[in-house]
């Protein structure tokens, strides 16, 4: 059988005994020893809480790039608890791709529920499409801040090509949402992100001469990022037998 996601939750879903199936990715790890608890701790006190997922912090190797991404996002990393609704809720109506935002990379979710909704045979954003159609049935799911996983990567140029493509080929396909829509935006995203990593180089103390030794690979990294969206976004443009080529996860099952 060939690898996905979603699947793979559901086999070993399938095989869990527990009221409630946990998951933890293999590149992973619990940030702390409440990890597991404050994790779970949301199911308990509101049995219409689908499931929970965990705020992600970089590893100490994290290269520039990506820290910043992760600290600077608050869908993975922010302060504040979440809890997400959907039914009855005008701004789900009007965005829903950051209420069905959810995180498998550290998740709890409760085993009635995913037996009613088992997550559909997908290589990428099966948690997202499975908390799309919990939430749309009236359940809740929640961010939870204090439980942490430690998770990141050190992607060069053509795996975060890869890894991008693969995002905004799953968000067309899955949600038919145009994750990149415009080639000419890939110059001036990129420009604004090397300069936001800029900014956060000098915000953690380093000084403006030393960023000239992480200028080009986040020059080539926002380049490989932006692309690989785009042309996700355009898989028109793409001929069937490139698409797998292109996508990052045949590329690691290979090896």
């Amino acid at each position: 059988m060939t690898f996905n996601h979603g699947e793979s939750r559901n086999y070993g879903g399938r095989l869990s005994k527990g009221k409630y199936l946990v998951f933890l990715t293999q590149d992973a790890t619990p940030g702390n020893e409440k990890w597991l608890e404050r994790l779970v701790q949301p199911l308990k006190e509101d049995f219409l809480v689908a499931g929970s997922f965990s705020s992600h912090r970089p590893r100490n190797n994290c290269h520039l790039m990506e820290r910043r991404q992760i600290l600077q996002t608050p869908l993975t990393s922010g302060q504040q608890k979440r809890i997400n609704v959907a039914v009855g809720n005008p701004e789900y109506e009007r965005n829903p791709y950051s209420f069905i935002w959810f995180s498998n990379t550290g998740s709890c979710i409760r085993k009635e529920i995913w037996e009613r909704f088992p997550f559909q045979r997908l290589e990428f954003a099966e948690d997202q499409e499975w908390a799309k159609r919990v939430l749309e049935a009236g359940y809740k799911t929640v961010y939870v801040p204090d439980s942490v996983v430690i998770h990141s990567h050190n992607y060069g140029p053509i795996k975060n090509f890869r890894r991008h493509f693969e995002h905004a080929k799953a968000m067309k396909e899955v949600f038919g949402k145009e994750e990149f829509p415009l080639f000419k935006s890939v110059f001036s995203a990129t420009r604004e992100s090397v300069r936001a990593d800029f900014r956060f180089f000098q915000s953690e103390g380093g000084k403006r001469r030393h960023f000239l030794r992480w200028f080009f690979p986040s020059l080539l990294w926002y380049l490989s990022a932006f692309t690989g969206l785009w042309l996700g976004t355009h898989l028109e443009r793409v001929p069937l037998r490139w698409r797998e080529r292109l996508s990052l996860q045949p590329s690691i099952l290979k090896k």
